[in-house]
């Protein structure tokens, strides 16, 4: 299987921005193609599902995510620094606000069933600097952990980077990065023209159409 590294991801999501997409767009399409992945994960109809969220583009595919696990009939919380977030990420809060999402700064005091880990993506380097070594921090010793597209604090490239945590499930866009080698993973839903890929191995493992076909795949 084919494994991205950093730069290769990064270009994709440039190319994507050349085509005309806005980053918006890119946010919403991927949090909802990552929803897919984690409603055939959790299979149960209501749960409390916890968010932790991010500063940057992370963030925002998880505050998209909490907003449609919301609208599913999930009791979603999610846990953010506000002094640090993203213009779009205060917008999309926003809306999450107006929708009675429970929005917390420190761990909430009630049974989680499911942690969605939407701190840290792509763009991420070394050494998680404050304060969101305390985010990170929330999701160590914890079992139902779904990590968004590289788990938080990898190091993307490293095969052996020091794991803060182990997920119960990544779910990966475009392709699995490196860092997920070893690693239980889904790639969500293709959003990605064909005619933008480095090489034609990407076609082998991913676009899945229906959600049955993503419960498939895990099932393999």
């Amino acid at each position: 299987m084919r494994y991205l590294t950093q730069a290769e991801s990064k270009q994709i999501d440039e190319s994507l921005l050349k085509l005309g997409f806005s980053f918006e767009q890119l946010v919403e399409i991927a949090g909802y193609a990552a929803v897919e992945v984690i409603i055939n994960l959790i299979q149960q109809k209501k749960c409390n599902v916890l968010v932790i969220v991010g500063p940057g583009n992370n963030g925002a595919d998880g505050l998209v995510i909490a907003r449609w696990l919301s609208l599913f009939g999930h009791n979603v919380h999610i846990l953010c620094n506000l002094n640090t977030m993203s213009t779009l990420n205060i917008k999309l809060l926003n809306i999450c606000k107006n929708m009675r999402i429970d929005v917390h700064n420190t761990y909430p005091n009630t049974e989680i069933t499911y942690i969605i880990d939407a701190i840290f993506g792509i763009s991420f380097r070394s050494p998680v600097q404050e304060p969101y070594s305390e985010l990170v921090n929330c999701l160590k010793n914890k079992k139902n952990v779904i990590s968004i597209d590289v788990p938080s604090g990898y190091e993307i490239d490293a095969l052996n980077s020091k794991r803060e945590f182990l997920p119960m499930h990544v779910v990966c866009f475009v392709g699995p990065k490196k860092c997920c080698q070893g690693l239980q993973f889904t790639v969500a839903r293709s959003f990605i023209p064909k005619n933008i890929f480095l090489d034609d191995d990407y076609t082998n493992f991913f676009n899945y159409t229906t959600s049955s076909e993503l419960k498939k795949s895990q099932e393999q």
